[in-house]
């Protein structure tokens, strides 16, 4: 059997830093194995996720876990060992709060402990796991950001009520240096870490007439991911969950797209979700579902259908009813065109309600058409014209 490794730590930084890969610590390590010919010697410098032959001196940033392991080589007998790399300031915050198991914590009570934030990742999110406990203003418990300009801001503060979990993602100033934990009553930092949940950002798209009829909006979507994700998935409302494959998503409106991240230690980040609508000013389904008896109703809104390329200087079709008012209120309908100028199709001011039901052109210019008024006005159907 191999003699156990001696792990020396020769070198440590004051402070873990916060990257966009993770929590890391700069050290310089020496271990001592056993040197007969017949044992092969390892170290990891990720918790044991991935070993290399040990050659000398190790000097670099680890995943505060030192892991030894010396493998004879005609049994595969091993001897392993693990030692955990602290950072060297007396105000810096221990690893206990940043090795991916959410049940350990360090206990910030009567100091301060610090993590110096690297600038990529200034101005993104930080992830927190923490116990605030406050007691009827006697004592408090605070999170602080210390600024590059030698301020601070306060991020959270617990000075009354009781004890209080905290899980979730907050955001990191631009300008700030470090995160610092620090109370006269107990603040326990289970974790702190990259902020791991998903990013879905979307582009909104409108309804369009085409020479086949209008084409309903939708929502392309994307997925942003940080850097510690091992998995990266996806689901769109009950399906089965996806790898995702850095490629648009196409919702259709009233479908939910869903997303997590699983990091290395197999956590799973807090569920990221989008539902997706159409563009506040666009016009709803029902008025080109083919169904001339449902309607939307405009409700002194303005709403808009983009007009395909395929359709401009043809017919359009509309099914409409229009109310006017003695001059009071309008209604319209305004064709809007590709050199940002407008021609009025329809308009109804006075006479009271009028039933619209016809075919007309459309101009060569047209790039949408837009329904608006302060009276009532229902729009029951509006495509391609029948000619």
């Amino acid at each position: 059997m191999p003699n156990e490794p001696i792990i020396s730590i020769l070198y440590s930084d004051n402070y873990s830093r916060l990257t966009e890969y993770g929590m890391k610590l700069y050290n310089e390590v020496e271990i001592q194995y056993d040197n007969r010919d017949d044992i092969t010697n390892y170290y990891s410098l990720d918790s044991g996720y991935n070993w290399t032959e040990y050659t000398g001196k190790i000097v670099g940033d680890t995943d505060f876990h030192i892991c030894t392991k010396s493998v004879k080589n005609n049994s595969g007998l091993e001897q392993v060992t693990m030692k955990d790399v602290q950072p060297s300031a007396s105000d810096a915050l221990q690893s206990q709060a940043y090795d991916g198991d959410e049940d350990t914590y360090v206990n910030c009570k009567g100091k301060t402990s610090k993590v110096y934030l690297e600038e990529t990742v200034r101005g993104k999110k930080i992830y927190l796991n923490l116990y605030m406990q406050g007691n009827n203003n006697a004592y408090t418990s605070r999170v602080i950001y210390y600024n590059t300009d030698s301020t601070s801001t306060t991020l959270l503060s617990r000075n009354s009520g009781g004890g209080l979990n905290i899980n979730g993602d907050y955001n990191i100033p631009e300008n700030a240096e470090y995160i610092a934990f620090t109370g006269t009553n107990n603040i326990m930092v289970y974790e702190i870490n990259n902020a791991n949940s998903p990013i879905i950002t979307e582009e909104k798209v409108y309804p369009k007439l085409t020479d086949h009829g209008v084409e309903p909006g939708y929502c392309m979507t994307s997925i942003s991911y940080y850097s510690t994700s091992v998995q990266r998935l996806y689901k769109i409302d009950d399906g089965e969950w996806k790898n995702y494959e850095d490629k648009e998503i196409k919702l259709q409106t009233g479908e939910i797209l869903y997303a997590k991240s699983i990091d290395k230690y197999g956590k799973n980040s807090i569920i990221s979700s989008f539902t997706s609508t159409l563009p506040s000013d666009a016009l709803e389904a029902q008025a080109y579902d083919g169904d001339t008896d449902t309607y939307v109703d405009l409700n002194k809104r303005t709403l808009k259908v983009y007009l395909d390329e395929s359709v401009r200087g043809k017919k359009i079709y509309l099914k409409l009813y229009m109310q006017g008012n003695n001059g009071s209120y309008i209604t319209r309908v305004i064709f809007y065109k590709t050199d940002s100028t407008s021609s009025t199709l329809l308009s109804r001011s006075s006479g009271g309600g009028l039933n619209i039901n016809g075919n007309y052109n459309i101009p060569e210019d047209a790039e949408y058409i837009v329904f608006t008024g302060t009276n009532t006005f229902r729009i029951y159907e509006i495509n391609n014209a029948d000619e």
